[in-house]
């Protein structure tokens, strides 16, 4: 099924977007797929939604440098990576905390999920008032159900990303309608619960799961905790969201229906498995949507002859994120994701199995072995994860102190005690603990940096201490994190056509 949805995706986006017609054509071609005359039943609406999907890709959506996926920068920005590859100006002034609206950066995710908003909009608006739809009611729940899941995710990263934004909820017909002033934080993060409350309510008697890949009631709960404890945090800092973020997130952990791999090669070789560890998931395919990472993970080795470690190695160059040596080293003593091949490595048979090479840490998450003798990679790329869901849990208890609640404790350790089997279960959590945990599992998911900004604190990697984000000098970065690094500036493009645009 993984196959038929990512397949569909492109099908489905040029549909919805052939909507858009000329005013001026006076003519009704009934050969063109606008919302009157077509998404008359289950399967034109069913390819309505696939194509918001699309949007779901943006992590690993390309920012125009090459090498330089939005997951990259993500990383870059918590100042513990590095780049073997070539250098550019775009990359400097990220690690200069010194990003321009015109660095190629800040335009990726805003054109990847507004586009895709609009494509939430158009299918929340058929499935709401179009009423000839062949469809059972149970089908339109589940479809409007994704569409207010989708639009809400890619919302969620706008308002990361950027702070006040456009809040657009109706189809765009005209160039005018884009021209918004953008709203507050707390209103656009007040639209997003809206949507995922809505969500959940829709989808209420759909399965916790998706084999196939779609959005389930478990990713839309899962979500649904993660952004109230993103709304208990900075900037809306709502301090009732805390209890709300632990219910939820209890509620998915009390389902039975979730649970973590017991070693992290299970977990790497899981990644096409829609459900178990992963909650949902970008959907891969080695002939079309490939996942970029194994080969932006390879670590360069300049200077060796062919064959290297993987049949990237003859056409790219690999290297587009490392973690620093203190990153690394930070891990607990016996932290078994630092064990070589685990999330890092530091060894790999040559591909002809003649030579072993040697090389400092490079990230082994998304080591695909398919890909590596064929340069081809169908391995899926996890959005929401498990051990989000534990950590989350845990986090939302400790409200930015300790708790002694069993099951906040509970899931802190299912996390913890897969890395570290031989510790002794604590009998208090405190937030610290939560947050070292979150930055050790997390590293290289592309979430970080969230759990960064959202807490105002960092991961002193040197000195195993939680600090204060502002005010703190990460390893890679030139200089101290101040408030107004936290969010991008907008797309300088956006600015010329939105004159609304302003900070």
């Amino acid at each position: 099924m993984k196959r038929y949805i990512t397949a569909i995706i492109l099908a489905a986006v040029s549909s919805v977007m052939a909507v858009s017609c000329m005013d001026f054509l006076k003519e009704d071609p009934k050969t063109f797929e606008q919302p009157d005359n077509y998404y008359n039943n289950e399967a034109e609406i069913r390819m309505g939604v696939n194509g918001i999907y699309s949007g779901t890709r943006m992590p690993l959506g390309s920012t125009g440098i090459g090498g330089c996926e939005v997951i990259i920068f993500n990383e870059m920005m918590c100042g513990y990576s590095y780049r073997t590859a070539s250098p550019f100006s775009d990359l400097t002034e990220v690690l200069n905390l010194a990003i321009s609206a015109d660095n190629g950066f800040p335009a990726a995710p805003w054109s990847w999920q507004y586009s895709d908003i609009n494509r939430a909009n158009k299918m929340i608006d058929v499935l709401e008032n179009k009423t000839d739809i062949d469809i059972s009611v149970e089908k339109r729940n589940m479809y409007l159900g994704e569409s207010y899941f989708l639009r809400a995710w890619m919302y969620s990263n706008l308002v990361r990303y950027y702070g006040p934004v456009p809040l657009l909820t109706k189809p765009t017909t005209g160039f005018n309608d884009a021209q918004v002033v953008p709203s507050s934080e707390a209103d656009v993060f007040g639209q997003i619960i809206a949507d995922l409350e809505k969500a959940e309510t829709l989808m209420e008697n759909e399965p916790w799961n998706s084999p196939e890949g779609r959005v389930s009631k478990g990713a839309v709960k899962a979500y649904l905790a993660k952004m109230y404890l993103t709304l208990a945090g900075y900037p809306v800092r709502d301090a009732t969201a805390y209890q709300k973020a632990y219910n939820k997130a209890l509620e998915v952990v009390r389902s039975g229906e979730f649970s973590l791999y017991p070693t992290y090669e299970a977990a790497r070789l899981g990644y096409n498995v829609n459900g178990g560890e992963y909650l949902f998931s970008i959907q891969c395919m080695r002939d079309r949507y490939q996942n970029p990472l194994h080969m932006l993970s390879i670590p360069r080795k300049d200077g060796t002859l062919k064959p290297y470690i993987s049949m990237y190695d003859a056409t790219r160059p690999g290297g587009g994120w490392n973690p620093c040596t203190e990153f690394v080293n930070s891990y607990l003593p016996g932290d078994r994701r630092v064990a070589n091949h685990a999330f890092y490595y530091t060894s790999q048979v040559s591909l002809d199995g003649t030579v072993t090479h040697d090389f400092a840490p490079a990230v082994y998450k998304y080591w695909d072995d398919e890909c590596a003798q064929d340069g081809k990679s169908g391995m899926n790329f996890p959005l929401i994860r498990y051990a989000d869901v534990l950590l989350t849990l845990a986090e939302a208890a400790c409200a930015g102190g300790s708790t002694t609640d069993a099951d906040a404790i509970d899931a802190w350790w299912k996390v913890h005690s897969r890395a570290l089997p031989d510790d002794v279960k604590p009998a208090s959590l405190s937030f610290d603990e939560v947050f070292r945990e979150r930055i050790w599992e997390q590293a290289y998911d592309g979430e970080n940096w969230f759990n960064m900004t959202r807490t105002r604190k960092a991961f002193d990697c040197v000195q195993g201490t939680v600090v204060d984000l502002i005010g703190y000098t990460a390893p890679e970065m030139s200089s101290a994190y101040k408030e107004s690094d936290l969010l991008l500036p907008y797309p300088v493009e956006q600015v010329r056509l939105n004159p609304n645009l302003k900070k």
